[in-house]
């Protein structure tokens, strides 16, 4: 595992001493060079958008209105109504900026779209639209959210995203309001509204097959945000020039002109200089993706590949009545036609009803169609094809199935129940209970399970997508991370959660969207946290020495917070969300999870419970330290088979590896990420934020619960300035960076100096045990002072038996070993005592 300041050599103490001295030489330092600075502000500004005001020819009320839609957006982060689809956060190269999608598809796409258009300016997502007329007579008003509103140079344009299967439901359920205008649909209630702001809305729409061109769109968009060398610029001039006598493939362009690649072509589709068939061929296919120097040509290439496709992935239309027979109805046909044939040569008499089918048969014969098929019956449309309810009827089974799936019933009975009253009210016979259950199961039941069951079952049983629906992988190594975390498997190996000081041993998992390939991981215990993935990200920059360009993730709070949403902006990170318990977006993460569970867990070492409790549990134990041991050994034989057995087995219809698809495509495009080196700058990146104590002596350093932190060059600038940021390291806790003055700086706790030459896993265990270790010592002092606080009592009791004088000092106490020593002492009449006296 990575260390959080320096790895040690092992060897002699000469060598240490010296590594020990670099390491303090340099932290004693202010890290003011190469620190993370916050994130530029969005470029997308008024005065970019008053130009646009102006050539539209808008008015000051429109204008106003307009810049509302602006400034309120996004008017809402979309949440758990996202059941089907990937939340994302693009950062948006245009706007400078993070936007907010609903789609990881559709959206997604037309994203990749306007980043590449150089006439649009700029563009908001999530954009609140009010008092928009509704209906027929438009009556009654809604606020709708559309997906975008894109600032063009010439004009400015509202835009929904649909899918074409989408917009044909929605025509059938409204078909005053979507409508389709030749190749395109509008929603006139979008276009209405827009009208009186002198604006345009559009719909946005895909037809299935777009898992290609939106594979190529990311890789396309990958290329727009990379730098571009002049050695780069050469070779696309080069291939410009190739393609002025014809088309050329990928691969024909780099033979003609060598160092070219499928990125080069990216790029020159970005900006134009070439045209490709993207929505038809996958660039990685470098054998067929053609370029071309026209975009004419282009377009006709691609209309004529493109309705073959559509015609290939269309749903069958078959009239073989062959084929849509029955295999009994078949079997009958072929026994005919023999019976026929027999006749024919006289092996057996002819009958006037084989005379008259003989003559049908010959004669379909001779007009094309097959023996068979010319004996085939008509059995199939025999018999009575019409319902035998009554209107009346069918109107209370359609209620009682609406109100099923709404989940207002508990089971089908009650359902029966229900029909049974609505048809004795209307004077008419109850359906069978098992017409019921047919009606029930022709219906789709997602809608109830998520109801009754909730969004997990939902996930669960939710139908598989159409694979000539379902979206690709990237093309680019490196450029989709999939995260996840699970527990070790308790079932496999139940003495192996004895390894961990806590209840629930965790590790966190990262996986190559293109290949599969374990990326990086991070081992812990306790609860899920924020920790787990900034140790993710320091393994992977250790590791690979790049940033993804995407992360993926679950939705758990430590997945959603600031700390991941601050650090993937600081680097332009694109941010995607699946389902709540849509396991099968994870789903490469997920089986890497399952391979570990199952293949480490149970080659853990046995209990070492004794250890962590110490020599008041066994004398032969040596503390803590075996117990450190026994972490460290979990994180070798997890990281053994993390990066070597997994990444080697064989997975897949192509029987690849990881490593061996990892290797095909760093070949293939090389590595698709955001260059990042592992410096200062990203080690306080990688750092928990915390709250800035409210007084900070600069004499007396910085104190936390975790201990006083300490650093030479911070005191020296808190002379002059105060303390506005302070981040615990992930790994180290003896180290914490503080923010004073533009500069940040390190701060030192007692035990750094020690902590130095310990391994990376030994800090972490360290950290991640002292919150336990300082709960168990303060329920022992608490314990501690109650026995002592007892003892007291019992010491001042015995002390004050037989001193009458002391008596109302008594304390009282609870102990039942000296309720039977509490004195009793007579009543005295004091008035008759002083009479008598007297």
């Amino acid at each position: 595992m990575l260390d959080s300041t320096l790895d040690l050599p092992v060897g002699t103490p000469t060598a240490i001493s010296e590594a020990v001295a670099q390491a303090l030489g340099k932290a004693l330092r202010a890290a003011g060079d190469g620190l993370p600075q916050p994130p530029r502000p969005e470029t997308f500004s008024r005065e970019l958008r008053n130009p646009v005001y102006e050539a539209l020819g808008l008015s000051e009320s429109q204008i106003d209105a307009i810049e509302e839609m602006v400034l309120e957006a996004p008017t809402r982060k979309p949440g758990k109504g996202a059941l089907d689809n990937l939340i994302t956060r693009v950062q948006s190269r245009k706007n400078g900026g993070p936007r907010w999608l609903e789609s990881h598809t559709v959206e997604r796409l037309f994203h990749y779209s306007i980043e590449r258009n150089q006439n649009v300016i700029g563009y908001v997502t999530q954009v609140k639209c009010r008092r928009v007329p509704t209906g027929r007579t438009g009556q009654h008003v809604s606020n709708p959210t559309l997906d975008f509103l894109v600032f063009y140079k010439n004009r400015i344009v509202l835009v929904e995203c649909k899918t074409e299967e989408a917009l044909e439901k929605l025509a059938q359920k409204k078909e005053d309001v979507w409508k389709r205008q030749g190749d395109a649909w509008i929603n006139t209630a979008h276009v209405g509204f827009a009208k009186r702001l002198g604006i345009e809305a559009e719909v946005y729409s895909v037809g299935r097959l777009f898992s290609v061109e939106l594979q190529n769109a990311e890789l396309i968009n990958a290329e727009l945000r990379s730098e571009d060398a002049d050695a780069d610029k050469s070779l696309r001039r080069a291939a410009t020039a190739a393609l002025r006598d014809r088309p050329l493939t990928i691969e024909e362009i780099s033979e003609l002109v060598p160092g070219f690649s499928i990125r080069s072509a990216a790029k020159m589709l970005a900006e134009g200089s070439a045209f490709g068939l993207e929505r038809i061929i996958s660039m990685g296919d470098v054998d067929t993706f053609l370029l071309f120097s026209a975009g004419g040509h282009r377009d006709v290439v691609d209309a004529e590949l493109w309705s073959s496709h559509l015609a290939e992935t269309a749903e069958l239309r078959i009239s073989d009545r062959i084929l849509l027979a029955k295999a009994e109805h078949v079997e009958i046909a072929k026994k005919r036609w023999d019976r026929l044939q027999r006749i024919a040569r006289g092996e057996e008499p002819p009958t006037r009803r084989m005379s008259d089918l003989a003559k049908l048969v010959f004669a379909a014969i001779a007009s094309g169609t097959s023996p068979i098929e010319a004996c085939l019956s008509r059995q199939d449309e025999c018999g009575n094809r019409d319902r035998r309810l009554v209107e009346k009827q069918l109107t209370a089974l359609a209620k009682v199935v609406e109100r099923w799936n709404g989940g207002e019933f508990p089971d089908r009975f009650e359902a029966w129940l229900a029909l049974g009253g609505l048809c004795k009210a209307d004077g008419v016979d109850v359906p069978h209970e098992s017409t019921l259950n047919r009606e029930i199961r022709k219906t789709d039941q997602t809608r109830r399970t998520l109801i009754v069951d909730g969004i997990r079952q939902y996930q669960k049983e939710r139908a598989r997508t159409d694979g000539s629906r379902c979206s690709l992988p990237s093309i680019l190594f490196g450029h989709t991370l999939i995260i996840d975390s699970s527990n070790f498997d308790q079932r496999i190996a139940a003495n192996i959660l004895t390894l961990f000081p806590s209840s629930v041993p965790r590790f966190y998992a990262a996986v190559d969207g293109a290949s599969g390939y374990p990326m990086a991981h991070a081992l812990m215990f306790g609860p899920a946290r924020t920790d787990g993935l900034a140790i993710l990200m320091r393994e992977f920059v250790w590791r690979h020495g790049f940033l993804p360009r995407c992360i993926q993730l679950d939705r758990g709070p430590e997945n959603t917070g600031s700390w991941i949403s601050k650090f993937a902006e600081h680097f332009g990170i694109e941010l995607r969300w699946p389902p709540t318990g849509g396991s099968r977006y994870n789903g490469l993460a997920e089986n890497l999870i399952g391979r570990v569970n199952h293949f480490v867990a149970h080659r853990g070492p046995g209990s070492t419970l004794p250890d962590q409790m110490g020599r008041a549990k066994d004398g032969r134990m040596k503390s803590r330290k075996t117990a450190i041991k026994g972490f460290e050994h979990v994180v070798r034989q997890f990281e053994g088979y993390f990066y070597s057995e997994f990444a080697s087995t064989r997975v897949g219809n192509d029987k690849m590896s990881p490593a061996d698809l990892r290797e095909y495509l760093t070949d293939l495009a090389g590595e698709g990420g955001i260059r990042c080196e592992f410096n200062d700058a990203f080690r306080v990146l990688t750092s928990t934020e915390i709250e800035v104590p409210r007084t900070i002596e600069r004499s007396r350093g910085i104190r936390l619960v975790e201990g006083t932190y300490a650093g030479a060059a911070l005191n020296a600038a808190l002379r002059t300035t105060h303390i506005t940021e302070i981040r615990k390291d992930c790994i180290n806790p003896a180290v914490v960076y503080a923010k004073a003055g533009g500069n940040w700086y390190r701060a030192f706790r007692r035990d750094c100096v020690p902590l130095l030459s310990r391994s990376g896993e030994h800090k972490l265990f360290k950290l991640l045990c002292e919150p336990i270790w300082r709960s168990e010592a303060a329920a022992h002092n608490k314990e501690q002072k109650r026995v002592t606080v007892e003892r007291r009592e019992a010491e001042m009791t015995e002390a004050m038996f037989g001193k009458e004088h002391l008596t109302d000092r008594l304390p009282e106490t609870k102990l039942p070993e000296f309720k039977e020593l509490q004195i009793e002492y007579p009543t005295v009449d004091w008035g008759s005592s002083a009479l008598s006296a007297t």
